[in-house]
């Protein structure tokens, strides 16, 4: 997977679905970084994120996935 910076809706919408889909988890958070995306990081410690990031939250049924893209690692 290809990430931009600034990352864009589909960014987003492409990791929750993959999130969902490898978690059982009813509250999902994961954490990638657009310099390294293979690296996917599930309940990230989110006040250890250094640098840019921006976050993405959605609900699907009654589980929730939040998504943090931040820039570097």
């Amino acid at each position: 997977m290809t990430l931009t910076w600034p990352p864009n809706q589909k960014n987003f919408t492409e990791l929750m679905h993959y999130a969902l889909s490898k978690s059982d988890a009813k509250d999902v958070k994961m954490l990638v970084y657009c310099d390294n995306p293979s690296c996917m990081i599930f309940d990230p410690l989110e006040s250890l994120v250094r640098g840019e990031y921006q976050v993405g939250t959605a609900k699907q049924g009654d589980r929730t996935v939040k998504i943090i893209i931040a820039e570097r690692d």
